[in-house]
């Protein structure tokens, strides 16, 4: 024991004398920092070495991949907003310095998935067996006919992506995007319709299906278009979806309220709400910087508090119109309240469903207390699966926050931060033959 005591104090007396309290500097991740580590004289020559075929050593070689990983790892790192500025700035950055830009390995595009390609040919066959039936209804066609031109359809738009050289350079934003626009466009086709034929669409259903099937097309193309082109990244894609649809949802909900009922009103009420709502998608992602997995939860917050109010409504027992307003303006609420808690968040993909898992989890108890409460008010079945909801929402969201916060290097405060570690598994080395070696028993630092 004299001995461990012994070896303890002379670290602590080592650690004192040898910057044990150390000043540590974090470099931001910003488009700039990136250009810089890019343009690295070592990079450089080594890069421009590659380009030419001259011959590199097996340790240039490898100190380049390892570099290049760092670089595309890097780049990930940076916010959608300095992704853009990045690609924006570069040209003038480079004729700054007087140095031309060199062809670089690192892939710097928005990251695809492993399998994008296979998610790409099912819903290209899921979307041509959709305008299959459309075509179906518009030409009257009967079921074996119908049946026939589904089919082929779908194994042709099925088979369009695996052929295509429109498909080498996907990522995720060009399917999310895509999907989105058939969707979308579906919809605003058929509101087109609506605001030409008004309750007289139905005598019209060949022409509102056809519109609604050449806005889908043309609308899923722009925005495969849009996908791979622009330089997005993905929670400012995602917001774009989200308000493409939250918007029209709830002002079509507000106009439900007033009492109107002409289709009419309807369709120009979508055909007007959408626009803003891609505005408004747009002027959030400057706000804040949000990621999929970010806007997924909020996805899940909005539709608890949907379920809130819809409870109020039939707690309440109200039936007219403007009810709807109870459901519409604690769905509003909650998305505010969401993208405000979720604004410096950075969830990831899965993070994101995992949130959304145990709010479905927490509603699942909740629903079978409605049960044993007062099975007869329905109510309960959205009240309180709304409310366990929440909580497991709540709990799993902090517990993302968190640890997120506590992986950060980057201090938010001028407190200085003490740490300090014990190592007792090292007792063991001390006493086998570590060459002069003796490990730490206890670490310690101070960031100020």
């Amino acid at each position: 024991m004299k001995k461990i005591f012994l070896i303890l104090a002379a670290l602590l007396i080592q650690l004192a004398f040898q910057n044990v309290f150390c000043q540590e500097e974090f470099q931001p991740y910003t488009a700039k920092a990136y250009w810089n580590e890019l343009n690295r004289n070592e990079y450089r020559d080594l890069k421009q070495k590659q380009i030419n075929n001259e011959n590199l050593t097996n340790s240039e070689k490898k100190w380049l991949n390892l570099y290049e990983g760092y670089l595309g790892d890097y780049f990930e790192a940076l916010s959608g907003t300095e992704k853009e500025f990045y690609y924006t700035s570069k040209a003038e950055w480079y004729a700054l310095a007087d140095i031309p830009e060199i062809q670089s390995g690192v892939n710097i595009g928005p990251k695809r998935d492993t399998e994008l390609l296979l998610k790409h040919i099912g819903y290209s066959g899921l979307s041509g067996l959709v305008y299959g039936l459309m075509l179906s209804n518009i030409f009257h066609l009967n079921e074996t006919e119908t049946a026939g031109l589904t089919t082929i359809m779908a194994g042709g738009s099925m088979l369009y992506p695996v052929f295509s050289k429109q498909y080498e350079n996907i990522n995720n934003n060009s399917l999310w995007l895509r999907s989105h626009g058939k969707i979308a466009g579906g919809l605003y086709g058929y509101s087109l319709g609506m605001a030409i034929y008004s309750d007289d669409i139905y005598k019209h259903s060949e022409a509102a299906l056809s519109m609604s099937l050449i806005s889908s097309f043309g609308l899923g193309i722009t925005g495969f278009r849009l996908g791979k082109q622009k330089v997005w990244s993905e929670g400012r894609v995602s917001l774009y979806q989200y308000y493409g649809y939250m918007v029209p949802a709830l002002t079509s909900s507000f106009l439900f309220a007033s009492g109107y009922n002409e289709l009419r009103g309807y369709g120009i009420n979508i055909l007007l709400s959408a626009p803003i709502g891609y505005l408004a998608a747009n002027k959030v992602s400057q706000l804040a910087d949000y990621t999929r997995g970010d806007i997924t939860a909020l996805v899940g917050l909005s539709t608890i508090g949907a379920a809130y109010g819809a409870s109020i409504m039939l707690f309440g027992e109200l039936e007219d119109e403007s009810a709807i307003l109870l459901p519409a303006i604690s769905t509003a609420a909650s998305s505010a309240i969401g993208q405000y808690v979720l604004r410096n968040t950075q969830l990831s993909r899965p993070e994101g469903r995992r949130v959304n898992y145990a709010a479905i989890g927490g509603g699942l108890i909740g629903f079978g207390m409605a049960f044993l409460i007062d099975p007869e008010n329905g109510g309960w079945y959205l009240f309180l699966p709304a409310s366990t909801g929440l909580i497991g929402y709540s709990v799993l969201l902090n517990y993302y926050k968190k640890n997120q916060r506590a992986d950060q290097s980057v201090k938010s405060d001028n407190n200085p931060m003490f740490h300090i570690n014990l190592h007792p598994e090292n007792l063991i080395y001390t006493r086998i033959d570590t060459r002069g070696y003796i490990p730490p028993l206890v670490s310690a630092n101070l960031i100020f």
